[in-house]
């Protein structure tokens, strides 16, 4: 879960977190209000497109500039209020609402000349070995004693279970507690300046907060290598890595960090196919399963499916024969987008990170706390709540409009009678908050710390921290 997902997210990424139920139109009756952009797109036939979107949306769709009973001018960005026509695709337009020159309306880069097209190459992973991979499940290949999950994240065998194991989320995807991600660079590593662009895009423009420096609650280190890719999809806990090639750009670092906080790639998102057509005959034969969508328990959907993600790939994504595989409905092609985080992207890191921003917050009700002769007795209760703030202060209390996935380390420093000593049991998991909470209560937990002539007789101190 970076687009975004959580992930869950996403491509909000993919959770990598996102939400499916947004409507491209807003509307008033049987009319509705839509903004048409300032560019178009023409075929080599000559028949053209437009763009459209709902006035408080991002995500752009194409319509047939015939489907429209007026003439727009290339260059102006037109506010219409439209009624479907019964029986066809067509809409009449009821009225101009506003009509606004403008240079860009920020639409995808959609073209219908596939020459233009480019091969995906920057974030997969043994670009050169992908003949030799050997197809393990749905999204996961292995080479050599490595595999390769949605074709840019490398992981080991002993963290092959959790990728294959959905019950808990997307890939149980944990994400970073107060949204301060941790990072080094590796002895060494000659790409700084690309990793230090990438990190200050975000920190610029998100709720993320980047630290140098190794954490014992887990970090990233970047490196230097002959692919870029990421070794996990959201937080371990422990070092995780991102390696970047020579040629790698700052925003394929950002793609590449965009997983390492939870982002998944944006054409494997549950609502794809409304958007894209996959065509499963011309992609290489050991990549197809990273073509596979995600179900809802993998990965929840925030705002609408972008092909401007930073988590999207291009029309070219892993072709076997130089045709596409990946277009639009309408049959339009895109490369991948690295220039910058696009809205879809913002709002899948706004969906984990914030704003608003969560607070773990505890109150301890006591139960008992006396001594009786040779017996002394303390137990409790403590209750566990995520709050959510509309500023970093934790001063104004708010509703969040998405569901928020939240990592939590559960705690449990106990004395085991059977061999008379301490114990920890400790563990990481996640709870999804579901959309329209101020608040959310996530646990109580029972403690006691008992003694019979200052022995141990029960003892269980639990705790829950965020992850």
């Amino acid at each position: 879960m970076i687009n975004r997902f959580f992930l869950l997210l996403a491509s909000l990424l993919s959770l990598l977190l996102y939400s499916c139920d947004r409507s491209y139109e807003t509307s008033y009756g049987n009319s509705k209000v839509i903004v048409i952009a300032s560019e178009h797109l023409s075929k080599p036939d000559g028949n053209k497109y437009l763009f459209y979107k709902s006035p408080e949306g991002y995500t752009w769709r194409l319509i047939d500039a015939k489907q429209l009973n007026i003439s727009i001018t290339k260059g102006y960005e037109y506010t219409i209020l439209a009624k479907p026509i019964i029986g066809s695709d067509f809409f009449h337009v009821v009225k101009i609402l506003n009509k606004e020159y403008k240079k860009s309306s920020n639409i995808p880069k959609l073209t219908f000349d596939l020459k233009t097209l480019t091969a995906e190459s920057d974030e997969i992973a043994f670009a050169d070995r992908l003949n030799d991979a050997d197809s393990v499940a749905p999204g996961i290949i292995r080479i050599d004693s490595l595999y390769v999950v949605d074709g840019d994240i490398v992981i080991s065998e002993d963290q092959l279970a959790d990728y294959l194991d959905v019950k808990s989320g997307y890939k149980k995807t944990h994400y970073w507690s107060n949204n301060t991600i941790y990072y080094t660079y590796a002895p060494g590593f000659t790409k700084a300046s690309t990793a230090s662009s990438a990190i200050s895009t975000l920190e610029s423009q998100t709720s993320l907060h980047f630290v140098y420096g190794a954490n014992s609650n887990g970090y990233i280190e970047f490196c230097d290598g002959s692919s870029t890719y990421s070794t996990a999809t959201g937080k371990t806990g422990n070092k995780q890595q991102i390696f970047l090639k020579p040629t790698c750009s700052s925003g394929s670092a950002m793609h590449e960090i965009g997983h390492a906080i939870g982002l998944i790639h944006e054409h494997r998102r549950p609502d794809r196919n409304a958007h894209v057509v996959v065509y499963d005959n011309n992609i290489i034969e050991t990549e197809k399963p990273q073509f596979t969508l995600m179900s809802t328990n993998e990965a929840v959907c925030v705002g609408d499916f972008d092909l401007s993600s930073i988590m999207m790939y291009s029309s070219m994504a892993f072709s076997k024969n130089g045709n596409p595989t990946i277009l639009t409905t309408e049959g339009a092609a895109f490369n991948s987008q690295r220039d910058s985080l696009s809205s879809g992207d913002l709002v899948g890191i706004s969906a984990i990170y914030g704003p608003p921003y969560h607070r773990l917050e505890s109150t301890r009700t006591i139960t008992r706390n006396e001594v009786t002769g040779i017996y002394e007795y303390y137990e409790y209760y403590d209750t566990y709540t995520i709050r959510f703030y509309s500023n970093s202060d934790y001063t104004n209390n708010v509703m969040i409009t998405t569901p928020r996935p939240i990592s939590f380390y559960y705690e449990d420093y106990y004395y085991n009678t059977n061999i008379n000593q301490f114990c920890t049991e400790s563990y990481v998991y996640n709870v999804t908050i579901p959309a329209g909470c101020y608040s959310y209560n996530i646990t109580t937990l029972y403690g006691c710390e008992n003694y019979v002539m200052s022995d141990v007789s029960e003892y269980s101190m639990k705790s829950l921290s965020l992850f």
